[in-house]
């Protein structure tokens, strides 16, 4: 089962979902436990009609034999949450979260966004808003931790 795009206008324009670090499984790249809970998060309240777009700038971390993490994080909100490709914009250049900040504003102003939402978890929020202003750029902050947690018991994303 898929997830639906919203029909009403969503409260936020866009949120940024930052990239965290990736892991192996096998002999594969994957994504690490916090991407995979800040992707549930982003679908979460992409489902919930709260935002239109969801972006990803987390780059290439281990090189270019190796996926971006930004590529892995679009895979599985595709693949997992049935994230309409069309509202997932990649970006996948950014190497710190400044950059990531960085270029989610810059897309931003190219798409007249303003009402700008950052997903992350509470003690990367600690730094996150002096990335913002660093860059001139407003936006709301959630917990990835709150947002799993005040998720129902019972919903389900898929």
């Amino acid at each position: 089962m898929s997830i639906e795009a919203p029909q009403s206008r969503p409260r936020h324009d866009a949120l940024l979902v930052h990239g965290y670090w990736l892991t192996e499984k096998g002999d594969k790249t994957a994504l690490a436990l916090r991407n995979r809970l800040a992707i549930r998060a982003a679908a979460l309240l992409y489902k919930e009609g709260r935002v239109g777009k969801i972006f990803l700038a987390a780059g290439k971390l281990w090189g270019d034999e190796y996926p971006s993490v930004g590529e892995l994080m679009t895979k599985e909100l595709e693949t997992v949450y049935g994230i309409p490709h069309e509202d997932i914009i990649t970006e996948d250049k950014a190497y710190s979260t400044g950059g990531e900040v960085k270029r989610f504003l810059q897309h931003a102003r190219e798409n007249d966004w303003t009402n700008l939402l950052d997903v992350a978890f509470d003690q990367h929020l600690r730094t996150i808003p002096d990335a913002f202003k660093q860059y001139k750029g407003r936006a709301s902050f959630e917990s990835v931790e709150q947002i799993i947690k005040d998720s129902k018991p019972n919903r389900h994303v898929l």
